[in-house]
């Protein structure tokens, strides 16, 4: 089953940590509720505080809850527009570089995984 991780909201959302760890606790009762086999990120349309960043960060990399971790089963991931509004330059590229970090993981991970993102991919039954 595929997840989609996706917090709606049709306005600009400022997400700190204490946002972010509600997000990510609404994710672990989703993700929880399935059979998981990949997940969909959407983060883009939101700001992000370098701990907010962060929490996201910890909860795709953790081996606490799920092995192997999150970052590994993720094959979508949109951050665009996810540094807009900070208070600093140097705010943003912590955040791009946090969650960047997070999710090189999970492309390594993909590319030793290949074999079940194609038939992923090859099953057109997401796209409905």
């Amino acid at each position: 089953m595929v997840v989609s991780l996706i917090k709606a909201g049709s306005c600009r959302e400022f997400v700190d940590k204490p946002h972010a760890i509600e997000i990510t606790k609404e994710w672990y009762d989703q993700i929880q509720s399935t059979n998981l086999q990949y997940i969909e990120v959407k983060l883009a349309g939101k700001s992000y505080t370098p701990e907010a960043a962060q929490v996201i960060s910890d909860f795709f990399t953790s081996n606490e809850h799920f092995e192997p971790c999150l970052a590994t089963y993720v094959v979508s991931l949109d951050l665009s527009d996810v540094i807009a509004g900070q208070k600093s330059t140097e705010d943003g590229l912590q955040v791009l570089q946090i969650l960047a970090q997070a999710f090189v993981l999970a492309r390594n991970s993909l590319e030793r995984h290949s074999t079940r993102l194609r038939a992923w991919m090859m099953d057109d039954t997401h796209y409905k």
